[in-house]
């Protein structure tokens, strides 16, 4: 009995230790594709203070207009798709979709993004990333704030 007893419980541990963690992933295309996202601000930066509140209140105070509506879905074919999920009442904007991939150079890693119909793509850092989130960090020369977004996978 004795020896019933550890063998299963060696066995058991074998079969834990050799299954794929969740926590453990690539930066691939593999990784990312064939899911949807939804967006969120994470933090807004302005010179330093953080404005995230103010900035995420000026969309939250209208349904229509809230971020969390925004959803990114990224094929396995290397097209995308970026709509808003419909809310009665609500018109929502038109999607946008084009082609997507992921790099990394010089150490960064990169999500690619072009748009139909055109033939340049553009590179945006990816800022974190884990298995079923990333994020990115978008700052314009134009504005004095920085974006931190993130993408939950749904």
């Amino acid at each position: 009995m004795k020896k019933i007893t550890l063998f299963a419980l060696i066995l058991s541990a074998l079969i834990i230790s050799c299954s794929k963690s969740e926590d453990s992933c690539s930066f691939s295309k593999e990784t990312f594709q064939g899911k949807t996202y939804r967006q969120s601000i994470e933090r807004v930066d302005s010179n330093g203070i953080d404005i995230t509140n103010s900035y995420k209140n000026r969309f939250n105070n209208d349904p229509c207009k809230s971020l969390e509506r925004d959803r990114l879905t990224l094929n396995s074919d290397g097209t995308y798709k970026f709509f808003q999920t419909p809310i009665s009442g609500c018109t929502t904007m038109n999607d946008q979709t084009g082609t997507w991939s992921m790099l990394t150079q010089n150490g960064k890693n990169l999500l690619m993004i072009g748009s139909s119909g055109s033939s340049s793509s553009s590179a945006t850092e990816i800022y974190k990333f884990d298995c079923s989130s990333f994020q990115i960090i978008e700052s314009s020369s134009s504005s004095d704030y920085t974006i931190v977004t993130k993408f939950s996978k749904i």
